[in-house]
């Protein structure tokens, strides 16, 4: 099939010279309203933020977001200080060697390790992870605009220790390889969200790394104990395993799962809210850890003895949480405004699909955005959003759906909205809406990256159950999607369109492809130029093809940043243009 918006993909001059013609319409339409919000969103995103905590023997490790800038401290002590977006951060176990992984917004960056608090080394690349042995280290590095060293192609990811391959070797670009470190033992796990290789070994001796296991489906090493590996299995709603035989099973699905000193700290999902359990080493409860408000799992780690938990909510940017002598003691917690937290059902052709109703304050309009995901193994869960907080403190409901192509329900749930079934998630959202609709209220859709697709489907599928649409660095070309930038990656999800079967669906819903003559709401497309995951493509050519069909749809580039994020202040002027946006689309 040819694509006359084709060129497109090439960036060119003529392409950013639409771009800024489409940026200047935006804000001639709605640079005001932003204006008058900018103030209160940078008060919101300027708040301590919490990114992820790791244990060591020295403390807690955090790296965190405060005023704008991005900050790593050990035990209250910091380390390092970025206009940058942190990434990940990883420790030794002591807490001597730290890893820190910052970028611009792309997934290319600069990985700066410390030694003692001082800086010891830098490294510039892909680099998704780094594994501390006794006196170096592996990194798990992606090559993506060159052969690995071993001969491999582009985009394939490898382990380097000294600058030499020591595991990979022979794997493709669809082959994502994660280190886990258990004492003296190390793990690799090879695969993607729909499967898992497991090796094991020696942590100073790659040579010893052997397959051990390996399924159609997600596993996560947790750890080896008394000469024994145990993992956690996604099957079903979850398994934990020792050596193969099922530990803790049971009807309520399992998010994550940790060894801790008196035994297996599992974080269950109870209609996506997480729920600590304290397990002993036979799959026993010993004690429940009931939350106060709807929380999700931002970040968790464990050393073995005790654990470290980072918890979020629509009103709390994080509550931090440490796990020790089968007691759970908040440490840390920041909270931005109190949260009405409701649940919702909708019926999707017999499927019951739960949505959180978020409001704040008393004064409530008839407004809501809905929020969706639905894929790639992904749960939607309480979480802090400064776009949420303000539109919520204007008087707007939050509505954020739990979609089939997720795992809040186990991967059952996953497999249901993946491949030949992603018609179900498209469902499952619109189910959401039209019983939010049903209820009286004016509702605008949003998504971002597979969320994109989610509401640009929506938005072709179904315009007339919208009052307006945000379609956020999206996927909306599904003939070319493997053709961009690291698209490839996604055919286990969405299928291959160079495949007649899988091409035959994917055309039934590409929204790029499936624009009518009929009248869509106000739609705001947005992306950004440097985002090496989702290609820019993907908005500007809809905005294009909408527009040619005399649709009221707006686009927004940021020149700058990435799919994991832009700077601060470029941060800020994105979500005051789209809470502008929202509440024009709602009034």
């Amino acid at each position: 099939m040819e694509d006359p918006l084709i060129q497109v993909e090439s960036l060119d001059s003529g392409v950013i010279d639409y771009i800024d013609a489409a940026g200047k319409t935006f804000q001639d339409a709605f640079g005001e309203l932003s204006v008058k919000a900018r103030a209160e969103v940078d008060e919101i995103y300027r708040k301590k933020r919490l990114l992820s905590a790791r244990i060591t023997t020295r403390g807690i490790l955090q790296s965190y977001t405060e005023n704008g800038l991005y900050h790593v401290s050990l035990e209250g002590n910091l380390i390092h200080t970025t206009p940058n977006v942190v990434f990940w951060i990883e420790s030794d176990p002591e807490g001597k060697r730290i890893g820190v992984f910052e970028t611009g917004g792309s997934d290319s960056g600069l990985l700066t390790m410390f030694k003692d608090g001082e800086v010891s080394e830098k490294l510039e690349g892909t680099i998704s992870g780094i594994t501390f042995t006794e006196d170096s280290y592996y990194l798990v590095k992606t090559f993506v605009d060159e052969k690995t060293p071993d001969g491999g192609p582009p985009n394939s990811h490898r382990v380097l220790k000294d600058g030499d391959v020591v595991f990979g070797k022979g794997m493709g670009p669809e082959d994502f390889i994660t280190l886990y470190r258990s004492g003296k033992m190390i793990y690799a796990v090879v695969g993607d969200w729909t499967r898992s290789d497991i090796y094991a070994g020696s942590l100073e001796d790659p040579s010893s790394w052997k397959r051990v296991k390996g399924e159609n489906y997600e596993i996560t090493p947790l750890g080896f104990r008394d000469g024994r590996s145990y993992y956690l299995e996604s099957r079903g709603n979850g398994v934990v395993t020792r050596d193969g035989e099922a530990v803790i099973e049971g009807v309520s699905p399992i998010n994550s799962a940790l060894l801790v000193s008196d035994g297996i700290l599992v974080i269950h999902m109870d209609n996506a809210r997480a729920r600590p359990v304290l397990y002993d080493m036979e799959g026993n409860v010993i004690v429940e850890f009931p939350m106060d408000t709807p929380m999700g799992l931002k970040s968790y780690d464990s050393d073995g003895e005790a654990a470290v938990l980072a918890l979020e909510s629509f009103g709390i940017p994080f509550s931090l949480f440490k796990f020790h002598g089968r007691r759970m003691q908040k440490i840390d917690e920041s909270r931005i405004m109190d949260a009405d937290v409701r649940d919702g059902y909708a019926d999707s052709d017999g499927t019951r699909i739960h949505y959180f109703l978020v409001n704040s304050g008393s004064a409530r309009s008839n407004g809501a955005l809905a929020y969706g995901y639905g894929g790639f193994n992904i749960p939607v869960s309480p979480m802090f959003y400064p776009m949420f907080a303000y539109l919520m403190s204007k008087g707007i409901t939050i509505a954020v759906s739990n979609l089939r192509g997720g795992n809040e329900y186990g991967e059952e749930w996953h497999r249901a909205g993946m491949l030949h079934n992603k018609q179900n998630v498209f469902n499952d959202f619109q189910a959401v809406i039209r019983t939010l609709r049903g209820g009286g209220m004016k509702v605008v859709a949003f998504g971002v990256s597979n969320g994109g697709l989610l509401v640009g489907t929506t938005l072709t599928q179904a315009p007339e159950i919208l009052d307006g649409a945000v379609i956020g660095n999206p996927v909306l070309d599904m003939m070319r999607f493997h053709r961009m930038s690291v698209g490839k990656y996604w055919v286990s999800e969405f299928g291959d369109p160079d495949s007649p079967g899988d091409r035959d669906y994917l055309l039934k819903y590409s929204p790029y492809h499936n624009i009518r003559d009929v009248e869509y709401p106000d739609t705001l497309i947005y992306s950004r130029l440097k985002d090496d995951r989702v290609h820019p493509a993907h908005a500007i050519k809809f905005h294009m093809a909408l527009r040619d069909k005399g649709a009221r749809a707006y686009l927004r580039v940021n020149k700058e940043g990435g799919h994991i994020g832009i700077a601060a202040d470029e941060t800020i002027n994105e979500i005051s243009d789209v809470c502008a946006f929202v509440m024009h689309c709602l009034q």
